[in-house]
């Protein structure tokens, strides 16, 4: 087996564009057409594992709503989630984006939980996510649930920094037809078609297809790489309410993704040269949810999934499949106490092959949890404070306890103050425990290497490797005005220990026989491991702040802004490398956002956004301003065209790098799309 060959900056790693889019008005009401009573009645299940308004939420919660996700004309998830404050979002290559929420940006989001209906897409085995995997269409979601902060008092280990819960319509939402079409001169593409229809007078379901194509970025000098992809996905949701108590949910997905990735190969000596890998990744997952409600204030919900995998990337496969089962009990058993807890269970089986060598390749581990939260309310309708703990058991690291504790006091005049102390963990991933690999091989006099033996480095894991800690210090104001203006401000420190750390072995000297069994044994070569292990800690503070406000009634504008403050331990190797994106992450120090909504007419809006990002830790990338731009028109009550511009403040930009395998850095271009959308 050919050993991965990683450049330095990887040693610690593991691993005028014109769019025609066929993408519906959305379902939903717009949220500048709805009265205040409907306001009023939005509601978010992800802080406390029930139904609850965000203004009252002791957490730093936002939502993004479908009528948001179509004002900005997004089409994936990452770029969905740029409309948060607090959220880094940054493209790597034309098909991997690095998302996460407080810090740690990399490609794998290994301290940020993301769930979609409830189901969890966080691999165990690599420690993250794919992001290019998640073809959830933004024409099915109901609305974004962001929790910036832990939140594994509720959902356990893992959700260090935040969560994010993908929430779908329901398929009594989606009747009838919707196609879309998308096509581009950056050799982009999308399709996509739904159809939904009632089933008797208690039942609905919806089918959809998706098919999508994602340009590749381009080099320092505006030339594409070929590191594009083409992906489909397929799937299903249906409804049921056999009776007034009781609702059902099944739902399922099936998906196929080929992928060009673009790395640095070695060819002559030290002087590295772009080529290309050709991967590919596949995927289904089925769901099943049981909801039996006693009382609007008592509940129970069954649900159970499985999810799996398979992944081909870099001459390595990744077979993962994962079963879920969980039990959540809300009830009040007083008016002023109400009470929420659940157990789930987890098994994950997975066979890691290739470049990529774990020991033993193929692993089976479980998880067990239980989890208990009650809400005093102290003063009524004023004082409330929640107390709550999960205590998990994994086959890695044995059992962990993850308790919080929240406040908030609502004002008379609709603000709200609230402070919470939590404490998460991250688990160790089969990689932190099982890599045993070959990562590069140094030849002898070169840049890296100026001895006379070549030199193996080997990325190692270790059994002893336990558990990331957390406790985060938070508190949040909030207030809605009187003229509708709306205020959020989140203060918050965030102490971490026994984060991940590489760890050089003392080199080893191999010898050999080179002129035959009866001769001298002379050195033919040095290995040096890499150990991953447990090392020191540090902290990030920081604050986050969005105020929405309307200078005219058919003129909304929303300004977000977070600035962070990290003091992390620096890896043993040099900062300005890799190194700090995969054990540290790659993150701004600030960010800052301001998007502007004009309803110019009954028929046409336009929508502006400019964003600006600081240069990433480590001097990775540099600072940059983003403008995008969308103008629609709603030709007929099913027709609407949309032109929309993005990154149109430069020509192009850097906003990271792979940290994962050498790659050369990938620039976002300039693009120009024409949407339209029909319903039928």
């Amino acid at each position: 087996m050919q050993p991965l060959r990683f450049g330095r900056s990887a040693l610690i790693a593991l691993a005028l564009s014109i769019n025609i889019t066929a993408s519906a008005a959305t379902d939903d009401t717009p949220l500048a057409d709805l009265s205040l009573e409907e306001l009023i009645t939005l509601e978010v299940t992800s802080v406390a594992k029930k139904p609850q308004k965000p203004e009252e939420a002791a957490a730093a919660i936002t939502v993004i709503t479908a009528e948001d996700l179509r004002r900005a004309g997004v089409t994936s998830l990452p770029e969905a989630l740029r409309l948060a404050p607090g959220v880094e979002v940054a493209e790597i290559d034309g098909n991997i984006t690095a998302v996460t929420i407080r810090g740690f940006n990399w490609r794998f989001s290994s301290k940020l939980l993301v769930l979609v209906d409830g189901r969890a897409i966080y691999s165990p085995s690599l420690t993250g996510l794919f992001w290019d995997q998640q073809l959830v269409p933004v024409e099915n979601i109901q609305r974004i649930e962001l929790v910036r902060g832990p939140g594994a008092t509720m959902w356990g280990a893992n959700a260090v920094n935040g969560v994010i819960n993908i929430v779908t319509k329901h398929a009594a939402d989606t009747q009838e037809g919707l196609a879309s079409v998308e096509a581009s001169t950056h050799e982009a593409s999308r399709v996509f078609g739904r159809y939904g229809f009632r089933l008797g007078d208690t039942g609905a379901v919806r089918a959809y297809g998706v098919q999508r194509t994602t340009p590749a970025l381009a080099d320092s000098n505006g030339s594409a790489y070929n590191d594009g992809s083409d992906a489909w996905q397929a799937g299903f949701r249906m409804d049921l309410e056999p009776t007034f108590q009781d609702s059902v949910t099944l739902q399922g997905d099936i998906q196929k993704l080929e992928f060009q990735t673009t790395i640095d190969t070695t060819l002559v000596g030290e002087i590295l040269y772009a080529g290309t890998q050709d991967d590919q990744a596949e995927g289904y997952n089925l769901l099943g949810r049981w909801v039996h409600s006693f009382s609007n204030d008592h509940t129970v919900t069954v649900q159970g999934y499985v999810d799996h995998i398979l992944r081909n990337e870099f001459d390595s496969e990744f077979d993962v499949t994962v079963y879920d089962l969980d039990l959540n009990h809300h009830f009040k058993p007083f008016d002023n106490l109400d009470v929420v807890w659940g157990l789930n269970t987890r098994k994950v089986e997975d066979k890691i092959e290739g470049n990529f060598q774990f020991e033993p390749a193929e692993y089976s581990y479980d998880w067990f949890s239980g989890f208990a939260q009650v809400e005093l309310e102290a003063i009524p309708e004023r004082l409330r404070f929640t107390l709550g703990a999960k205590v998990e058991d994994n086959s890695f690291t044995g059992m962990e306890t993850q308790p919080s504790l929240r406040a908030i006091w609502l004002g008379q005049s609709n603000w709200a103050l609230w402070g919470a102390v939590s404490k998460a963990v991250r688990t160790p991933s089969r990689f932190e425990r099982h890599i045993n690999s070959l990562i590069t091989a140094f030849d002898p006099y070169t840049e890296f290497n100026q001895t006379p033996l070549p030199i193996n480095v080997y990325l190692v894991g270790s059994s002893d490797f336990d558990i990331e800690k957390m406790v985060a210090y938070e508190i949040g104001f909030r207030k809605t005005f009187e003229n509708g203006a709306a205020l959020d401000l989140t203060a918050y420190q965030q102490d971490y220990s026994e984060l991940l750390t590489p760890r050089t072995s003392e080199p080893v000297v191999n010898f050999g026989y080179p002129f035959g069994p009866d001769g001298p044994a002379l050195p033919v070569s040095v290995d040096q491991a890499v150990i991953l292990v447990n090392g020191d800690g540090g902290s990030i503070s920081g604050v986050e702040a969005s105020l929405t406000f309307k200078p005219l009634k058919n003129w909304t504008l929303t300004a977000l802004a977070d600035v962070r403050d990290p003091d992390l331990p620096s890896s043993t190797f040099s900062s300005n490398d890799a190194a700090l994106v995969q054990f540290a992450g790659a993150s701004p120090s600030w960010q800052a956002q301001l998007r502007s909504h004009h309803e110019i007419s009954d028929k046409v809006d336009l929508t502006w956004t400019v964003r600006q990002v600081s240069e990433l830790e480590g001097g990775i990338a540099d600072a940059y301003t983003d403008l995008d731009i969308r103008a629609s028109w709603q030709v007929t009550n099913k027709l609407e065209l949309s032109l929309i511009g993005e990154n149109l403040a430069e020509e192009y930009r850097a906003e990271t790098e792979s940290g994962v395998y050498p790659a050369p850095t990938g620039y976002v271009e300039r693009r120009v799309l024409l949407r339209a959308g029909l319903r039928f």
